[in-house]
């Protein structure tokens, strides 16, 4: 467990961090979200220190980060970042056994494990172990950088917008692999993003950040049913596109496309579970239609039974 205990940061004057306490439970798949500029990213490399916190403190497993060894520290926490980062001069196995290296595995245990993590992360070894990083797109190169990251089989992987530049169709491939990869893995992974779109899609909970603060944090259906302020909402109604409030639930198989013979009110796809839930105490046995589905007080219980 990863915990901020009401961690500020301050520089130059300027409070960056603002009164932070959160818990990041073992192997969570846990979203730091938010503008740009909102300290995310600062927060992030609080983990590994990075950075330091002007006050405040931060534990890993009940340890306070203070009285671990640095380097004890950062080879028990993988690392991806905006762009690969990958060493020009080294080729994808040189690249990706950095880490082994260091910890002083043999040759054959370093060639076992970045085959292992090719083929994990959908790369041949046999193609790609010699490739230099200008021989790789973009996506691949990102590849090579997750698997440096899991190299060492940490507990903890910090990835700090990790696809931000990457077209699409290869930001929806990582997107799918991260899911896989905690899947299998017995690993923490400490995300950053600012588009909710992503957020929502990989998180297991959601950290809101606003300017230093946090705002909210919950599952993403806690989020997308209820937000806890103006800020919320509009950052989400502003940056979510095919994820949609009422959507959500559609997309989940609730409802039917019958038309009852109830009373019928259409509620907007950017209305939340909120607005839905006080039609349904205004009148019990109203029905909703979202889309082509139509929605009953039934289904909203038993979608908010199996957040």
């Amino acid at each position: 467990m990863i915990e901020f205990n009401h961690v500020k940061k301050i520089i130059n004057n300027k409070t960056i961090i603002n009164d932070f306490s959160i818990q990041i439970k073992t192997n969570e798949l846990f979203i730091l979200v938010g503008p740009s500029g909102s300290g995310k990213t600062t927060l992030l490399k609080m983990i590994n220190q990075l950075n330091k916190p002007s006050s405040g403190e931060i534990l890993i497993n009940n340890n306070n980060l203070q009285n671990i060894n640095i380097n004890q520290l950062r080879h028990n926490i993988g690392y991806v970042l905006q762009s690969s980062a990958l060493f020009p001069n080294m080729n994808v196995f040189e690249n990706s056994a950095i880490q082994l290296i260091n910890l002083k595995w043999n040759k054959k245990e370093q060639q076992e494990r970045i085959e292992e993590l090719l083929n994990l992360v959908g790369l041949n070894p046999l193609k790609f172990m010699s490739k230099m990083p200008n021989e790789l797109s973009g996506g691949e190169a990102q590849r090579v950088g997750i698997v440096r990251a899991l190299a060492s089989n940490p507990s903890i992987v910090l990835m700090d917008e990790p696809f931000s530049a990457l077209d699409p169709i290869s930001k929806t491939q990582l997107q799918d692999l991260i899911l896989k990869l905690h899947h299998k893995l017995d690993t923490t992974f400490v995300f950053v993003t600012h588009d909710m779109n992503e957020a929502v899609k990989l998180g297991d909970r959601i950290a809101i950040i606003k300017e230093g603060n946090l705002q909210q944090i919950g599952t993403p259906k806690e989020i997308m049913a209820a937000p806890n302020n103006n800020f919320i909402k509009k950052f989400i109604s502003d940056n979510v596109k095919h994820i949609d409030y009422m959507n959500q639930v559609v997309k989940e198989k609730y409802g039917t496309d019958i038309k009852p013979n109830k009373t019928i009110e259409a509620l907007d796809k950017y209305q939340t579970i909120n607005d839905w839930a006080k039609e349904i105490s205004k009148n019990p046995d109203i029905v909703i239609k979202v889309e082509n589905r139509y929605l009953t007080s039934n289904d909203l219980i038993n979608y908010l039974a199996n957040k």
